[in-house]
C-alpha cells in the first residue's frame, strides 16, 4: 500500500521500526516499506506495547535464524509504539 494511504499512526510505528531496523534489512538496501507487515500487527494491538510482544512480533515473522532482536530494540520499538499511541490517540 501506498504511503499516502497509511494512518499517521501506522507512518510513525513505521518509522519508529525502520530507525531500529531489527532485522538489519534496510541496512542492506530493503525498501522502507519492508517491516509493514509487521507494523501491520504492531498497530493492530489493543494491548500496552511491551519488549517481550514486540519480540514475539518479530520471532514469529523472521524466525530466530533471522537475526536476534535485542532486548534494546525491543524496548526502543515499544516505546515508540506507546509514544505514537499517544501522540495520535489511539487505543
Amino acid at each position: 500500500m501506498l504511503s499516502g494511504m497509511r494512518s499517521p499512526y501506522f507512518l510513525a510505528v513505521r518509522d519508529v521500526v525502520n530507525k531500529v531496523d531489527p532485522v538489519g534489512l534496510l541496512a542492506l538496501g530493503a525498501p522502507g516499506d519492508e517491516y509493514d507487515a509487521e507494523v501491520e500487527e504492531l498497530v493492530r494491538w489493543q494491548q500496552p506495547a511491551t519488549p517481550g510482544a514486540v519480540a514475539d512480533v518479530f520471532l514469529r515473522w523472521f524466525g530466530a535464524g533471522a537475526g536476534e532482536l535485542t532486548a534494546d530494540q525491543a524496548e526502543r520499538i515499544a516505546v515508540g509504539i506507546e509514544t505514537a499511541r499517544r501522540e495520535h490517540r489511539t487505543v
